[in-house]
């Protein structure tokens, strides 16, 4: 019982000269250490001891070193000095793409056909890393890597694209960038001038009483590019068949054979083209 109470007593004594050895003393004339929160700087400059301090305490020391390692799991871990992420800009060669002229125009001089854009990107990283570059386009095809490639835009559409480009330091900091090339088509093609057929319109030669009439129209100079119709009119008398051809036969009475005009119209043909109708009229006194 007595050894017990003994080690007892050790136990507080230590535990009692622990906290009296590392509570430092604040003299009058000295500010607490409380009293101001250290800045960065303050914390990552060396200690340098007053010159009239006392040396250290070795039995502090000991005590001190002992509460650090229990204490060690509970303290946080130091703040590493963070790191800045890239910067990252794209030039383009080109801004805009002009297609060519289509097949049924005349190409344009001053219509540039390059389908090419070159795009570069700078990029910089305040830890002077290696930098990963990832480029993605909305529509065409890349041709090259790195900071450097080809942007192929032939083919598209007409419209705005973008290109996109992503700079990696490989530390999980990224920076992207992106620009614009629009597809247009050129204002300047011009159109060729148009292939006019003609159409002429023979009357009958021979025409017996109560006997059905024809009419037969002649195209030339159709190259058969259009769709095109021959529709007829007459001033009396009914068509019989061949609305939409160029032979009809028409039905009509005596009277309606004096000065009947059958005209041929010819649809489908550019609407510049003055020789697509013709007529011809029955005179019979």
């Amino acid at each position: 019982m007595v050894w017990q109470r003994h080690k007892l007593g050790s136990w507080r004594l230590i535990i009692l000269c622990s906290f009296v050895c590392l509570t430092p003393a604040v003299s009058p004339s000295r500010a607490p250490a409380f009293a101001a929160t250290p800045s960065t700087a303050s914390r990552c400059a060396a200690f340098h001891p007053d010159t009239d301090e006392k040396p250290p305490n070795p039995v502090r020391r000991f005590f001190t070193w002992i509460i650090r390692g229990i204490t060690r799991p509970f303290r946080r871990s130091p703040q590493f000095p963070c790191r800045l992420p890239p910067t990252v800009s794209i030039s383009a060669s080109n801004s805009s793409i002009t297609l060519p002229c289509p097949q049924t125009t005349l190409p344009a001089a001053n219509c540039p056909t390059d389908s090419e854009v070159t795009l570069l990107a700078s990029a910089t990283d305040p830890e002077n890393a290696q930098l990963l570059f990832t480029w993605s386009v909305t529509a065409g095809r890349i041709r090259g890597e790195g900071h450097r490639i080809t942007w192929d835009l032939s083919g598209v559409g007409l419209g705005t694209y973008t290109a996109t480009v992503e700079v990696n330091d490989g530390q999980q900091h990224a920076a992207a960038a992106a620009t614009s090339v629009t597809v247009s088509q050129c204002s300047e093609c011009e159109k060729p001038p148009a292939i006019c057929p003609a159409i002429t319109v023979s009357c009958p030669s021979d025409m017996e009483a109560d006997k059905p009439i024809t009419f037969v129209a002649n195209v030339t100079g159709d190259k058969q590019e259009t769709k095109t119709a021959i529709m007829w009119s007459l001033t009396a008398g009914k068509i019989i068949s061949g609305q939409g051809t160029s032979k009809i036969t028409i039905s009509a009475s005596e009277t309606e054979r004096r000065g009947l005009t059958a005209t041929a119209s010819l649809t489908g043909a550019d609407p510049s083209c003055s020789t697509t109708i013709a007529s011809c009229t029955i005179n019979i006194h």
